[in-house]
This record gives structure tokens, sequence and C-alpha cells, in this order.
């Protein structure tokens, strides 16, 4: 109306009036438009700092996507968040399969790196259900200990191993981070199970015919495994290699069944993960034990008699 070159809300003559109020903060942090005209739109706009959309993960949560998932600048492997992550290496390969070291930085030690798979020492013959009792044999954050346990288990073992591990990573990074343990069994219990099911049954094709029965009173004369070991002596844990050869009687059907008995124990009776009874059952048989594993027990009549019978009468 002026000729001054701005039309309506435009021209400074018009501030303050009703119809070029707008907003004062970004009214809507998804919309595509800079609501406040700050120049800000959405989330890059501060106004928005505290919606859910706009939220970052505080770590690289996919080490592989070149995209950088929590804006700190470092995409993919050059963020530090990634330094364990299998395709984040240094380059070059493997240069020594048994010396218990990440030589090349990739992630993976000795036999767990494909640069080691046709090596004479990574044809070792422990499956993946007693590598992963021979880990249970290492002292804490023992990682040497591992690897050498690693070193002595077959190549499918380490390929089941490797499949886990995967699983966990892809869809457990943020629950496993260290900080709380029940979060992190929750997540790997809801992603992974079938993959972490496979390590128990790798052993046993064609077994000889002992049956689920056979197989837990084969078990049942096996040694535990050694606590806090070490890598020269947990890869030959008699435990383990004593599994191993209870796992060889029995067809995969077999190994169904008793994960089937352990798996209804353990959803439905916690009673039996924590209890605790040495003192009290030296002699099995006795008073006190029974007394001391009735919750257990009790618990198992109540609501497993399913599985348990399933094993029970598998004994051909």
């Amino acid at each position: 109306n002026d000729v001054d070159g701005k039309i309506d809300c435009a021209d400074d003559d018009c501030a303050g009036t009703a119809a070029c109020a707008g907003p004062t903060r970004e009214s809507n942090c998804a919309d595509g438009l800079d609501n406040d005209e700050d120049g800000f739109i959405d989330c890059s706009d501060t106004d928005c700092s505290s919606f859910a959309g706009c939220q970052l993960p505080d770590r690289e949560s996919n080490c592989g996507d070149g995209v950088d998932n929590d804006s700190d600048g470092l995409v993919d492997c050059a963020d530090t968040d990634c330094a364990g992550y299998a395709g984040c290496g240094t380059g070059g390969s493997e240069s020594n399969c048994s010396d218990l070291v990440d030589d090349d930085g990739d992630g993976l030690a000795d036999c767990l790196d494909p640069d080691c798979e046709a090596e004479a020492s990574c044809q070792g013959t422990l499956s993946c259900n007693s590598m992963m009792g021979c880990y249970r044999c290492c002292a804490d954050n023992d990682m040497q200990c591992r690897v050498a346990c690693t070193n002595e288990a077959t190549a499918n073992a380490r390929d089941i191993y490797m499949t886990i591990n995967e699983c966990i990573y892809t869809n457990c990074l943020d629950a496993c981070d260290g900080t709380d343990l029940d979060a992190c069994m929750a997540c790997q219990e809801a992603s992974c199970m079938t993959e972490i099911n496979a390590c128990g049954s790798t052993l046993a094709d064609e077994g000889t015919g002992e049956g689920c029965y056979g197989l837990i009173q084969c078990m049942g004369t096996c040694a535990g495994p050694i606590t806090n070991g070490n890598a020269d002596t947990c890869p030959s844990d008699p435990g383990s290699v004593c599994f191993d050869g209870c796992l060889a009687n029995v067809d995969v059907s077999s190994i169904d069944k008793l994960n089937a008995v352990n798996g209804c124990i353990s959803e439905k009776c916690p009673a039996c993960m924590t209890i605790s009874c040495d003192a009290e059952c030296v002699v099995q048989t006795s008073t006190e034990c029974t007394e001391c594993m009735a919750p257990c027990s009790d618990c198992q009549q109540s609501e497993c008699m399913t599985e348990l019978y399933g094993c029970i009468f598998d004994r051909s």
C-alpha cells in the first residue's frame, strides 16, 4: 500500500497487528516448516530439543550404515564406539593364529578370524556348547582364556558363536552395555534364542540312541567346569570334554527335549535359578537336600511336568 517494496506482514508497519502475530517457538517439530520463522526447521530448532523424535542415540548404534548415528562428527568405524566391531579392523591379516592376540585389530583373535580357518592350530574338537562351558571356566574378563577356548572349538562351533554375537550386537547393543544384566538377558531371550539354542545342538546329528533321559544321566557324571581357570587349564577342562561325549550319544531331538525342560524351568521357576543347596545335598537323597530343593522341585512338578515327561520317557 505504501509502495516501499514490503507487502503485508513483511512490512514493519504491520508489526504487532493480530494478523501478523506468528508463533514465538517451533509449534510442530515434524512438519518440515519453520513455524516461528527463526531460520531453524523442526529438530534443528532448539525449541524441539525435548521432542522425542529429535533425540539422538548417545553412541554409534550401527557401525556399517554410513551414518553418524550419534551426531558426534564421527561416522561408523571412525567413531570409538565401534572399536570392537569386527568390520573396523586396522587392515592386514592375523599374523599368528595361536598367540591369543587380535593381531590385525579386526575384533577377531586367532581362530575366530577367517584368516586362520585353514591353520592346523584351529582344527579343534569342542562343540559350541562345550566352548561356552569353557568360557565359564575362565576368570572374569580373562579374554586370553576365552580365546584359548575358542581355538579348541570346531569351525562350526565358532560360526554359531559368531552368529550369536552378531544377533546380540544388532539387536541388544544398548541393553547389553554392561549396566543391567537382567535387561541384557531379556533382550537376548526376546531376539536371539534361535541362534543361542543352535549352540546346544551342534554335536549330535546321528546319535547312538541314549535319549534325553540318558543324556541327563550322562551329564550327571561329568565333572563341573573349573572355577576361575586360565588359558592353560580351561580348554582341556574335563567337564567340557565329558559333556561332548554325552551329547555325541544322542540325536538332536533329545537335545531339543532337554532344552525344552531347561527353558520351562528358566521361565516359570525362578527359584531354581537362585537356590543353593550344595551343603545340604552332599547326599542327594537326604532329608536336608529334599527340604532345601523343595521350592524348585515343587515348581517343576507344578509348571513343567509336560516337558519333564517328554525327556524322562525319551530313552531310545
